[in-house]
């Protein structure tokens, strides 16, 4: 599978809303509302 360089995504369920990117201390950070369940938003 074919991927970008910087594509965020999680291992199991899905995620949704980035809150924020930041680079701190030289790495980066997202926040975003996640869960871990179910595959599917409701």
């Amino acid at each position: 599978m074919f991927k970008p360089n910087y594509h965020f995504f999680p291992i199991t369920g899905w995620m949704n809303d980035p809150n924020g990117l930041i680079f701190w201390k030289g790495k980066y950070h997202m926040f975003y509302q996640y869960n871990p369940r179910k595959p599917e938003w409701g």
